[in-house]
């Protein structure tokens, strides 16, 4: 595999191993705004947040940490629907 690849899915890992970990901490039903989560996660990556937003928004498709609300309440809750 290409070196150049691993480098991006090694990258990818981190991100969503550091969103997952920040999720963890949370309490249950408890809620973040996204733009905070990649806030967070950037910063112990030492990245800028809008780098990495893309990656946060495609792990709370995926993950069952965490689910989506939108709205004027809405943002990153804890727990399952």
């Amino acid at each position: 595999m290409n070196n150049n690849i691993e480098e991006q899915i090694s990258y990818i890992r981190k991100i969503y191993e550091s969103a997952y970990t920040v999720l963890s901490t949370m309490k249950d039903k408890e809620r973040m705004q996204v733009k905070h989560l990649a806030e967070i996660v950037s910063l112990s990556m030492a990245v800028h947040p809008k780098d990495i937003l893309p990656f946060i928004k495609l792990y709370l498709q995926q993950t069952d940490v965490a689910y989506v609300v939108r709205g004027k309440n809405g943002g990153v809750v804890k727990g399952k629907k």
